[in-house]
């Protein structure tokens, strides 16, 4: 029990406005290994995160981490060790721990359902000029703005792009978006 807390204390030293920098770095530690499809020891990982005080801050900082690696489709390529992963977090601090990382997940699961339908009927329409059919390629994520930490500037910009994309599509291609 002295070993554990002379470790946890020294893991948990803060000097980064006040928070642990360890579950900073562990975040961006599992974030690298994502991205260069590293091999992930959960032991390792388990082994470090049982000492970390904030579990807060390690969640937010992983949040933030998993939701470009979800956007960016790499956490697609390592899904099941992403959910393995999330599976660990939830089986050590309970369910509400990772429910904001689960509600990202089924968001951009959802999307990508959407997209694929939306292809297949673009694909099965007579309606559709060639160049959609052929040259246009494009994703839409539909997230929960609650969850994601999107910034109202980001909202405000994507909803100027998207209002763009529909006109060039209404106009150019002669496409119907109802």
């Amino acid at each position: 029990n002295q070993l554990y807390n002379a470790i946890s204390s020294f893991i948990n030293i803060t000097t980064v406005n006040n928070k642990s920098i360890l579950a900073i770095h562990l975040a961006q530690y599992i974030h690298i290994c994502f991205k260069d499809k590293m091999q992930i020891s959960f032991d390792d990982i388990n082994h470090i995160f049982k000492y970390i005080r904030d579990k807060d801050v390690f969640e937010y900082s992983y949040r933030k981490y998993f939701g470009m690696r979800l956007l960016n489709g790499l956490a697609l390529i390592n899904e099941s060790t992403e959910l393995e992963l999330l599976k660990e977090f939830k089986k050590q601090c309970g369910a509400i721990y990772i429910n904001k990382c689960e509600t990202m997940y089924n968001d951009i699961q959802k999307s990508r359902k959407f997209i694929f339908e939306h292809l297949d009927n673009i694909n099965n329409s007579s309606n559709t000029s060639s160049l959609v059919n052929n040259t246009m390629n494009y994703s839409v994520n539909i997230l929960t703005f609650s969850i994601w930490d999107i910034k109202r500037s980001d909202t405000i910009k994507h909803s100027l792009l998207f209002s763009s994309v529909l006109y060039f599509l209404k106009c150019r291609c002669k496409i119907s978006c109802t």
